[in-house]
């Protein structure tokens, strides 16, 4: 799951929206036919599967331990160095799921009778130099010791987090403090518009301590509107404290690497940089402690900040393998099961380790979803799940869930034919017996009884919890992965996650601390969910909200 989507990395725009709403009130299976955008990609008419040998230390035909530990140490291994987006080392991984899927004897669903869709993706790097100018102004501040030093003390967030990329090129003006956003104790026309006209301001996300709840205290409307259309500033640089604090060193290694988008979604906009500054640099800018510096600050030195950007192209791609239904008249439904197969590459060291295995995230989804293909692939014909079934390892998830956002654009089947959505995302660590869903009854109530039904039917039943797929639950899981994607276009979805832990994100990610015993007991769920919708007569029936396709999600 990708760090930028959670709500509290994202607090800076979500909540700046929402400031401003305030404050200004035959012969074969037959194959579904392909969309008209894949009309030169898979055959409608397919021949029986032709099994072939099992790749060594691999089971065939059945869901087990020894299997998903063995898939996972390949795709988790340091050789891989994180499976970051549009990497060799990601096109490997790529290779081997195809590889994998057609020794099973699914069919491509991708481009061009491939089992690949290409996702075409920019990485933009923007490099920060720092200057400082005294100020004329009497009674300035003096820093003890400027400049302030990119990447380590501050960083670009304009791309990431749910922000825009900027166009400027240059953040320059007098610095001034703002304070904090939400503080009932600093008065109003503290600091005027033309106080932050064409200044590179810094602010305070959350109240001072002890100032209350911010959800009952309104927003300071000058620094509110920093963060709309008509932002008066030159640059705003937010403190890296509370969440925010988190979302640091996830922009410092993207910095270096620059932020991912899909061609043609994320042209920069004409508006004012935003970047993120640390405490311990604050206190110097300001010569006091953040804790002293409840109230605005103006006569500090000015602040120049040159952004230097290069674009460059990537090579991304899902992988896609399909297994026909078995029934004449429900074969053109199809079930779609999907997983992330990409991580975060190589980083920051933590502790001498600098890449990020991403093992539990999510090599252990990738791994399930190969061994649900796997294990319905060698059903009887007779037993094999009447609707067709979509295998599909999503690209580029963690920068923002671009390979699944992509793929729903540009589905190579019609979105009409998809009945529901099962997500893999991190599924092998914390309690052997307890596994996390989110959003099986969002869209579709009849979907979620069929889910607990498929997990009652087990031999040994999870201990489902229900509690990440709270509304208002913190970290939004149901937005911050692929499923989202199929969700936002109508689709009755679940993902399955055995929740987060320290080593999210980290490079201590690694395959020994994945328990494969569960992973095969979610793979095997995952199975019994498809078989148990897949067999029905009818598709799951819509009874929720769906959402505008073009809204954020909510959460």
């Amino acid at each position: 799951m990708p760090a930028l989507l959670t709500s509290p990395r994202t607090l800076l725009i979500a909540t700046a929206g929402a400031l401003l709403i305030a404050g200004c009130a035959g012969s074969g299976p037959a194959m579904p036919s392909p969309a008209p955008a894949a009309s030169a990609g898979t055959t409608e008419v397919l021949p029986e599967p032709v099994w072939q040998a099992p790749q060594p230390g691999v089971t065939e035909g059945a869901i087990t331990p020894e299997d998903a530990r063995h898939r996972i140490g390949l795709l988790a291994h340091d050789s891989m160095r994180g499976r970051d987006a549009g990497s060799p080392e990601k096109a490997l991984a790529a290779a081997y799921l195809a590889n994998e899927a057609a020794r099973l004897g699914l069919f491509p669903g991708g481009e061009r009778g491939t089992f690949f869709q290409a996702v075409p993706l920019v990485r933009r790097r923007t490099e920060l130099h720092v200057v400082w100018s005294p100020s004329e102004s009497d009674g300035r501040i003096t820093p003890a010791e400027p400049p302030l030093i990119p990447g380590e003390e501050l960083v670009l967030i304009s791309g990431l987090g749910g922000l825009p990329a900027t166009a400027r090129k240059i953040a320059s003006g007098p610095l001034v403090y703002g304070g904090h956003l939400y503080d009932p104790d600093v008065p109003a026309g503290a600091l005027s518009f033309q106080d932050l006209q064409g200044s590179v301001v810094i602010v305070r996300m959350g109240p001072p301590e002890g100032a209350g709840d911010p959800a009952f205290i309104p927003p300071r409307m000058e620094l509110a509107f920093l963060f709309g259309p008509q932002s008066p500033a030159a640059g705003v640089i937010l403190v890296a404290e509370g969440e925010l604090e988190d979302f640091f060193p996830y922009a410092a290694d993207t910095g270096p690497k620059g932020a991912v988008s899909l061609v043609g979604t994320e042209e920069p906009e004409d508006i004012p940089p935003f970047f993120l500054i640390t405490r311990e640099a604050l206190e110097r800018v300001l010569g006091v402690t953040p804790s002293e510096a409840r109230f605005p600050l103006q006569g500090l030195d000015d602040l120049d900040i040159e952004l230097t950007t290069t674009v460059t192209t990537l090579e991304d791609q899902n992988v896609l393998a399909v297994l026909p239904g078995s029934n004449p008249g429900l074969r053109h439904e199809i079930m779609t099961l999907g997983a992330h197969y990409d991580h975060m590459g190589v980083g920051t060291p933590i502790e001498g380790d600098s890449i990020f295995n991403g093992a539990d995230d999510n090599a252990s989804g990738t791994s399930a979803l190969l061994e649900v293909a796997e294990y319905l692939a060698h059903l009887a014909p007779e037993d094999r799940p009447a609707r067709s079934v979509l295998f599909i390892w999503h690209a580029a998830e963690e920068v923002g869930l671009l390979g699944s956002a992509y793929f729903m654009d540009n589905p190579t089947f019609p979105r009409s034919s998809f009945v529901a959505h099962i997500n893999m995302d991190m599924v092998g660590r914390n309690h052997p017996d307890s596994l996390f869903l989110v959003g099986s009854r969002r869209l579709s109530s009849e979907f979620g009884d069929w889910v607990e039904e498929a997990n009652a039917g087990l031999s040994s039943p999870f201990a489902l919890d229900y509690s990440y797929d709270a509304p208002d639950h913190p970290e939004r899981l149901y937005c911050r992965s692929d499923h989202w994607n199929f969700a936002r276009s109508g689709i009755p979805v679940v993902k399955m996650g055995s929740g987060l832990h320290d080593d999210y994100h980290k490079p201590s990610d690694i395959p020994a601390l994945i328990n494969a015993d569960k992973v095969a007991r979610v793979a095997a769920f995952a199975a019994a969910i498809t078989l148990e919708v897949t067999r029905r007569p009818m598709r799951p029936r819509i009874d929720g909200p769906i959402p505008n396709p073009a809204d954020p999600c909510d959460g």
